[in-house]
């Protein structure tokens, strides 16, 4: 069976990066994204206050040593758009294995969807 899209998924471990990438998805015609606030787990391992909510946590002091960062997913028409994407991301940000800590990004096959236009 034939994909019917994509998922591309950006894990951003630095939320400033973010209009970067929304940048370079404009670029090449991806303009629809859903972006979520996120944390990875080696930041949670640091914490003493795993537990608390989201919300209620980002409603503490702002001067806090916390990382938050950002993962954006998105519905890509083909693989070749998709993995034009992922060049020109990991081109703009460095995104390398030399280079760890700056995110990650893969995609998913989709072969069947609900509630979005399929192309």
């Amino acid at each position: 069976m034939k994909p019917k899209g994509y998922v591309l998924f950006v894990v951003l471990s630095n939320a400033k990066n973010l209009k970067t990438v929304l940048k370079c998805l404009k670029k090449i015609n991806i303009t629809g994204a859903t972006i979520i606030d996120s944390i990875g787990s080696a930041s949670l391992y640091s914490m003493d206050d795993i537990y608390i909510p989201m919300i209620a946590s980002s409603m503490k002091d702002l001067d806090t040593q916390k990382s938050y960062g950002k993962t954006l997913f998105s519905v890509v028409k083909d693989e070749e758009t998709v993995l034009k994407a992922m060049d020109e991301i990991e081109d703009v940000l460095n995104l390398d294995i030399k280079n760890p800590g700056k995110g990650i990004m893969f995609s998913v096959p989709i072969y069947s969807m609900k509630g979005i236009t399929e192309h």
